[in-house]
């Protein structure tokens, strides 16, 4: 089961579909194989939601066998200060690593970043359900710091 990248309204039908609820397509991507593009960070959210829509997008890019994703994070323009940018380049990062993708910026747009997958290894992929004691949902900053450090 899909949800709408945003509003969170659960769809059965695929990733690409229109929400039934509030009617946006869940990707502008062209092509059911190509690239799921979601904005994470233009709607007022919190680190905890973009976080969220974020997991989700991915986890969708890779349930979907898409060739990558793009998220649209920001670069703070509007307060002079990204809150989300930096947090999600992280773990952007963090799950390219895990799942054999390769992370890069987005050439055109200043505050995006896209994850590439490996298309041998996406088929078999998909994000583990996290409950609230995991460790990536409750420190992940440190998480990602203490792996770099080893």
């Amino acid at each position: 089961m899909y949800q709408c990248c945003h509003c969170d309204f659960p769809n059965l039908a695929t990733a690409n579909s229109v929400c039934p609820k509030c009617g946006e397509s869940s990707s502008s991507s062209t092509g059911q194989a190509g690239l799921l593009e979601i904005d994470i960070a233009h709607q007022g959210e919190t680190w905890e939601e973009a976080r969220s829509k974020l997991l989700q997008a991915i986890d969708s890019s890779l349930h979907a066998g898409r060739k990558g994703v793009k998220i649209i994070h920001g670069y703070g323009s509007t307060t002079g200060q990204a809150v989300i940018a930096p947090r999600a380049i992280a773990l952007m990062r963090q799950m390219a690593e895990q799942y054999q993708g390769r992370y890069v910026k987005d050439k055109h747009t200043q505050g995006a970043s896209l994850i590439w997958w490996n298309t041998r290894s996406t088929s078999q992929n998909s994000l583990p359900k996290q409950d609230s004691s995991s460790e990536l949902q409750t420190n992940w900053f440190e998480q990602a710091l203490n792996n770099h450090k080893r």
